[in-house]
């Protein structure tokens, strides 16, 4: 977790940075609502973020994901 937020605030990102623990949904520690965003490495978060109302984008370096899901393969592509 220290290595997450270190390099993302290393590269300016001041947003609020949330660690969820495994096996708990992320929408249930954070309420999406409001198209709220969740980049993830996993595309069963991003699904369940989206169908709770938030926006997610799934990142991977290999941009194997589903079409219907938007990807990244860096940051830089969000920053």
């Amino acid at each position: 977790m220290q290595a997450k937020v270190s390099a993302l605030r290393s590269r300016k990102v001041e947003v609020p940075i949330l660690f969820v623990p495994p096996h708990i949904k992320k929408s249930q520690i954070y309420l999406p609502g409001n198209g709220e965003i969740l980049v993830d490495d996993s595309i069963k978060n991003i699904v369940d973020w989206e169908q709770k109302g938030g926006n997610g984008i799934y990142f991977s370096e290999e941009l194997e994901a589903p079409t219907k899901v938007r990807k990244i393969k860096s940051l830089k592509e969000i920053i």
